[in-house]
């Protein structure tokens, strides 16, 4: 595959659609939730990889070809989730975006993947959207009680956030 196929391809990716099976307001693309994976990374590592934020931006461009499948199917279709594995391999290959991860980057990657869904799911939920309770409330348990594997950074983030949009940063610049 060439540099422009390459680029086609994975400007593509970044355009599907997560969390189909769920009715939430305005969109929610693998494009963005990469970047805001990279972006949690970034921020709160104390000195994160440059393989770590290749992957943070790459790790759902697969499924631009083997869809989102949601993570319950997955759970309970093991057969299923080893298939798209395989899938999700050969197109990483093809692409030439994988890349080898430590035990610790990939902890990383799971521990940012995780928190920026329930991100997501809060301010779902703060917009009205009842539908995001259930994936709020179940990434709570997962990372406020059953997250021993989670960076204590990571762990920290959720225990002390509470949301509320940010500030009109163009007011501020204005008045100097």
């Amino acid at each position: 595959m060439n540099k422009k196929e390459k680029i086609m391809a994975l400007r593509e990716a970044s355009k599907v659609e997560r969390c189909h099976t769920i009715l939430h307001h305005g969109s929610y693309t693998n494009g963005q939730h990469s970047y805001d994976v990279a972006n949690l990374i970034l921020t709160l590592h104390p000195s994160p990889s440059l393989n770590l934020i290749k992957v943070a931006l790459w790790h759902d461009c697969a499924e631009r070809w083997s869809g989102d499948v949601p993570s319950p199917v997955k759970s309970h279709e093991p057969d299923l989730a080893e298939a798209l594995s395989r899938v999700e391999a050969r197109v990483e290959d093809e692409l030439g975006v994988r890349v080898a991860l430590t035990e610790e980057e990939r902890r990383w990657l799971h521990a940012a993947d995780r928190v920026e869904l329930w991100l997501w799911a809060v301010e779902q939920v703060e917009m009205g959207n009842k539908y995001a309770m259930e994936v709020r409330d179940v990434l709570e348990d997962e990372l406020w009680h059953h997250a021993d594997w989670l960076p204590i950074e990571c762990k920290t983030f959720v225990q002390d956030y509470q949301w509320k949009p940010c500030s009109d940063l163009t007011a501020q610049w204005r008045r100097g």
